[in-house]
Parts: C-alpha cells; structure tokens; sequence
C-alpha cells in the first residue's frame, strides 16, 4: 500500500513544481490541468468588471486566478491552499498585501468551470469557502452561460443571459450584466 505524502503549506509554497495549478487540499498536492481560452476568456470577462468595482469604491482587493487562500478547514488532515478563479477580500480581512497565501477566504470566490471539473470537486470548494468564511460565491458555466450564486444569506440562485449578477451583501452595487461574461464567444466569420 502506497504512503501518503502530506505537505503543509509552507512546503507548498516554495514547491517550484507548485507554481501554476495546483492547489493543497487537506495536504495533499492537487495537480489542475492548464485552463484552455475559452476558460481564459471567462475568466477575464469576469474579473474586469469586478476590479474595476472594487477599487472604483476602495473597497479591498480583486484577485485573478492564482491566488492561495490559505483556508482553515480541516486542519488537523492537513492544510488547504484554495486559488479561485477571481476573488474580493476586503480591507477588514487583508489590509495589505503580503508575501506568500493569503491567511483566511475572500468574502467572494468565483469559478469558472472547466470541462474537467466533477461535482465532487465543486462540492468540495464550495464547502471549503464557505466553512472558512466566504459569503459569496459564484459558479460560472460557459457551456449553458449561466452563473450559480451561492450565498451565506440567500437561497441558490441560477442566473441565465437575459438576467445581472449582484454582489449581494458583500459587494452593493456590484452588477455585471450575465452576457457580459460570455461576451466574444460567439465564432468571428
């Protein structure tokens, strides 16, 4: 039988075959396979408007992909380093920027699905955000363009095309229209 190797987070973080998708769960390496364009895209649609927001209002900091979120769950199978897709924490949780993981979970984390991901997987980040203290999550499906809003203070929602994604109570005033996100998938011929 196969020995389990456990690295903490420190390990992690100096790991150079760590550097770009991986992620730490529970000590345990997570290796991700490389985001294709599509994902790329997504994820940009996304983060523009949102950082855009955030420091428009002063409000913290909006992460892009690859950023750890060292996340307090677990501890005792090993530590957990999360690196959502883009993501906001604000002043309150992190006043400046430091080296190394960010110690504790953005208040909104969000995904952008891969084709890949199962929904174990999904369930599992989810779980490990929330239980650390995010409040807000979005899940972002390019295939059926809709976004799934998971929130501590308010039931699941689905949004579709026609309809706008809110920050919610985390970030007011947020509103990115659902088709801005899937702007320029359309093939150009």
């Amino acid at each position: 039988m196969a020995t389990r190797v456990h690295v903490s987070a420190d390990e992690f973080l100096r790991d150079p075959s760590c550097a770009n998708w991986c992620e730490l769960v529970r000590g345990e390496v997570l290796r991700l396979s490389p985001t294709g364009p599509l994902h790329g895209h997504v994820v940009g649609n996304l983060y523009a408007p949102l950082a855009a927001f955030v420091r428009e209002h002063r409000l913290g900091w909006a992460f892009s992909d690859n950023v750890g979120f060292r996340l307090p769950v677990a501890e005792e199978e090993g530590d957990t380093v999360r690196s959502p897709d883009a993501a906001f924490i604000s002043y309150a949780r992190l006043p400046a920027l430091i080296p190394g993981f960010v110690r504790g979970a953005p208040e909104l984390a969000a995904e952008v699905l891969s084709p890949d991901d199962t929904a174990e997987q999904l369930r599992d980040r989810i779980d490990d955000y929330f239980t650390s203290g995010t409040r807000l999550m979005w899940i972002v499906d390019p295939t059926s363009r809709r976004v799934t809003v998971h929130s501590a203070s308010a039931p699941i929602r689905s949004l579709g095309v026609g309809e706008t994604l809110d920050g919610g109570d985390v970030l007011p005033g947020l509103a990115i229209p659902v088709a801005a996100l899937f702007d320029g998938l359309e093939p150009r011929g």
